[in-house]
């Protein structure tokens, strides 16, 4: 398993997921307030899954944790693209945030045992640090 590749990847994905979801949003017809809603959605998804699993993948195990939620994750950020209203986009973008919280923990616990370099590891994380709301006007 290369470590570094599937951080690189699956920060690609949130990140592109990151900056067209305000715009898909805009599109199916989403105010500012919803866009906010949805990436707020988003956030606290994330913040609670990788509370719940990253505590459950130090008590049972990193491997379980690491497959499922990669598969979830794929699958979530794949059907993103099928949101028909703002209220799909923000259930399955809540989805996705859920989904994108069950791996980090368990990939960086594998990085750690199998004596790797978490700093390394840590600097494949893409940051974006720009508003792409007030890129829609």
């Amino acid at each position: 398993m290369r470590p570094y590749f599937i951080q690189a990847i699956s920060n690609c994905a949130i990140s592109a997921s990151a900056i067209f979801i305000p715009i898909f949003a805009k599109e199916l017809g989403a105010s500012y307030l919803s866009i906010g809603l949805i990436g707020t959605s988003y956030g606290m998804a994330i913040f609670l899954s990788s509370y719940i699993f990253g505590r459950l993948s130090d008590m049972y195990g990193y491997k379980l944790f690491l497959k499922i939620g990669l598969l979830v994750a794929g699958f979530a950020f794949f059907f993103q693209s099928f949101a028909s209203s703002p209220t799909t986009l923000l259930l399955i973008r809540f989805m996705a945030g859920f989904s994108a919280g069950i791996f980090p923990a368990s990939l960086a616990t594998y990085v750690y045992e199998s004596k790797r370099k978490l700093g390394r590891f840590a600097a494949w994380v893409l940051l974006d640090g720009q508003s792409v709301v007030s890129q829609l006007d």
